[in-house]
């Protein structure tokens, strides 16, 4: 599938690219990768060892780095950790 639409929100999968409201953003490499497993497995809650194995593949990277990467993904959806549209955070559990 080329094409991911969430709301004003186009995940373009053949160039890596978020198009929100029209407007192309340029993501870094592993900040789009994990918008796209996050957008791939909207329908539970992810664990940060899932987000290690599957974005970061055998690097070592503290959860500080997965934080910063997450703050980053929700900075290019426009979205508001307090008032969240897209990503969800469950406290002791991982990202929904």
């Amino acid at each position: 599938m080329r094409y991911l639409r969430f709301e004003n929100l186009i995940i373009d999968t053949h160039n890596q690219l978020l198009i929100r409201d029209g407007v192309s953003v340029t993501l870094a490499p592993k900040v789009y990768d994990l918008l796209y497993y996050l957008a791939c497995n909207q329908q539970r809650v992810i664990s940060k060892d899932e987000l290690m194995d599957a974005v970061w593949q055998g690097t070592l990277v503290t959860d500080n780095a997965i934080s910063r990467t997450l703050v980053k993904v929700r900075k290019a959806l426009g979205d508001d950790p307090k008032s969240p549209n897209f990503i969800l955070t469950v406290p002791r559990k991982g990202i929904a």
